[in-house]
């Protein structure tokens, strides 16, 4: 068993191989689930990608090669693009004995014990000269493979919670400027990791690692094994998929909401809480901004069609016109 990871990948992922594996999955997609026809949806997909223009330093530049960091297709496109290598080379490449996992970069592969990994590496890196892999072999039955360690324990896998070395643990102290819907969100957000990863023999002191970092953090224990019995009712939920349906109210947080959300709870309403104030909210002063009697909406019709120009403007109808004349007066009227 051994994790492989490519270095860089959406800056490696040729855009031509892209588009390739993105046009493979438009073919076989109904013309009638797009807004518009495969071809010019083609075309409006790799005017997204080859138009890489970004700013830095007051300079403009243009990306060469790749996909762009930040880009909502990119994630999309490498995934697709990482499965056309799949299916032409790389699973070929490890053998049919093998089992191969991938997670956008993040490949686990289970293999025979006998395989020499760093042959199979090399040749791996030997199907694109921009997709280079590196490996990590299980070490004692243990390999650590994105928040999870799989432990091999007579041929079974069992799970943990997996931690970098340069972990912390730290999170939001009990004495932020934070509401407490956020803190207790926090904690319950660990304790129902700890519930989705952790196999029975490791989830017990999984728990107790997180009551005793959040106790570090000032969070009363009291507090913490509260949030770990919710944490444990909603798991419950999520596991029982034919649980009826409750009727819920989003309102926004407040002291004064959390009785009334107690009340309510007896009666089948669940109320849900959005966010309260955030810290910019607190250390920045905007004023309200002040009524203006001049704000309205205005229309323009067209001398030469029977279009209109429809605008709202705050400043006043008079100074709006006027700017619309100045306009027209330097460059010329505005064509449509």
């Amino acid at each position: 068993m051994a994790s492989f990871d490519v270095k860089a990948l959406f800056t490696n992922v040729p855009v031509v191989g892209a588009m390739k594996a993105v046009q493979k999955v438009i073919e076989s997609v109904s013309e009638s689930e797009l807004p518009v026809n495969k071809t010019d949806y083609i075309k409006l997909v790799s005017l997204c990608v080859k138009f890489g223009c970004f700013t830095f330093d007051d300079e403009e530049f243009v990306q060469h090669r790749g996909l762009a960091m930040g880009s909502p297709l990119s994630a999309v496109m490498a995934s697709l693009y990482m499965e056309l290598l799949e299916s032409e080379s790389l699973v070929r490449v490890m053998g049919s004995e093998s089992l191969w996992f991938r997670y956008v970069d993040d490949i686990i592969v289970i293999m025979p014990t006998d395989t020499n990994v760093n042959d199979k590496l090399c040749k791996l890196n030997e199907v694109n000269e921009h997709i280079q892999f590196t490996v990590e072999e299980e070490v004692n039955g243990v390999l650590p493979f994105l928040d999870t360690v799989i432990h091999r324990k007579n041929e079974r896998a069992i799970f943990s919670v997996y931690r970098k070395p340069t972990n912390k643990d730290d999170f939001v102290h009990f004495f932020s400027r934070h509401d407490m819907k956020t803190k207790s969100g926090i904690v319950i957000g660990f304790f129902l990791r700890a519930f989705r990863v952790c196999s029975d023999e490791f989830l017990h002191d999984e728990c107790a690692y997180i009551v005793e970092a959040f106790k570090r953090l000032m969070y009363p224990p009291g507090m913490l094994l509260k949030l770990r019995r919710k944490a444990e009712e909603i798991w419950k939920r999520r596991e029982n998929p034919a649980r009826r349906e409750e009727d819920f109210l989003v309102v926004p947080y407040s002291k004064r909401t959390a009785p009334v959300s107690r009340l309510l709870a007896r009666t089948g309403l669940r109320i849900i809480h959005c966010a309260g104030k955030k810290t910019k909210d607190i250390v920045t002063n905007n004023p309200p901004r002040a009524e203006n009697e001049d704000s309205v909406i205005y229309k323009i019709p067209c001398s030469g069609c029977s279009s209109s120009y429809i605008g709202e403007t705050g400043r006043g109808l008079k100074k709006r016109i006027y700017e619309h004349k100045m306009t027209c007066a330097t460059t010329g009227p505005l064509t449509r």
